[in-house]
């Protein structure tokens, strides 16, 4: 889950909806619909939601959602869970066996077109 800070003005916390400037947040990478992130301002946190993503010539512009308050202890745990959750790393290892388990499928599927064509010569006499 990723950080979005920013200032929340007294009406957007009535109206549940924010602004977000991908630029103005720093964001590290860009935010997808649906997206669930930790919006903090100050010292308070909240949920948020990706409802909506706008381009313009120099910048992106999310539209959030705001969800429930949450306490900072969870929202650090919340962030530190799906840093954790990452995908995993993939090292040269695992790339060899995978390339190893390729070349076995590969002579597979080649050995069954040679067996079909041997039982249609075998069917034919």
């Amino acid at each position: 889950m990723l950080l979005v800070e920013t200032e929340v003005a007294e009406f957007t916390r009535r109206s549940r909806s924010l602004l977000v400037s991908h630029t103005a947040a720093g964001l590290p990478r860009g935010l997808e619909p649906g997206e669930v992130v930790v919006v903090r301002s100050g010292a308070e946190h909240w949920t948020g939601c990706v409802v909506d993503v706008d381009f313009t010539l120099d910048d992106t512009v999310y539209r959030l959602s705001l969800g429930g308050v949450v306490p900072a202890d969870q929202a650090e745990a919340l962030l530190c869970e799906d840093a954790a959750a990452e995908a995993p790393r993939v090292d040269v290892a695992d790339v060899v066996a995978m390339l190893g388990s390729l070349r076995t499928v590969g002579r597979e599927a080649m050995r069954v077109p040679a067996q079909r064509r041997a039982v249609a010569l075998l069917a034919e006499s």
